[in-house]
């Protein structure tokens, strides 16, 4: 409930900017035609590499805990759009060269589950490569849309 109320309040206020604006006669500042068609499209792209981003994170494989993070700490992080976290939360826990060979050799395979789980340079592959290009996509279509309204610094 707490969100529609935050909407119609935000809603409310633009409609009372563009009456103040219309008052003033400095000119429309509502966004209309290709303008609002290309701000519309950069938008549904940057939620779509959010989106994206979200369910990347959440087909992480199960780490153990250690004392710097919890399998939590990720779900926390994706919720909370923080990307840079993310990406080294997964870096660390996945590290692109694996475990040590030694150790690996070690472990017995796995074979109980219908899946099975992705390899170091799988995790790497599939999901941290993806999550560094769906942040630096989500930063350019943001500056894209800052610089539209000359929000700069």
């Amino acid at each position: 409930m707490a969100v529609r109320q935050t909407v119609w309040k935000l809603r409310e206020d633009l409609i009372d900017l563009y009456r103040l604006t219309s008052q003033l006669d400095t000119g429309s500042v509502r966004t209309t035609g290709n303008d609002r068609t290309d701000l519309d499209v950069l938008q549904a792209v940057r939620i779509a590499a959010i989106t994206d981003t979200i369910v990347r994170t959440f087909q992480v494989p199960r780490f153990n805990e250690s004392n710097s993070y919890s399998q939590s700490d990720l779900y926390e992080a994706s919720l909370a759009l923080d990307f840079g976290v993310i990406k080294q939360i997964v870096s660390e826990e996945f590290p692109a060269d694996g475990p040590q060979s030694v150790i690996e050799a070690m472990v017995e395979r796995e074979d109980y589950s219908e899946n099975e789980p992705l390899s170091y340079a799988e995790t790497t592959k599939h999901i941290t490569e993806p999550l560094a290009e769906n942040q630096k996509l989500i930063a350019k279509i943001t500056q894209l849309i800052s610089a539209k309204y000359g929000a700069h610094g």
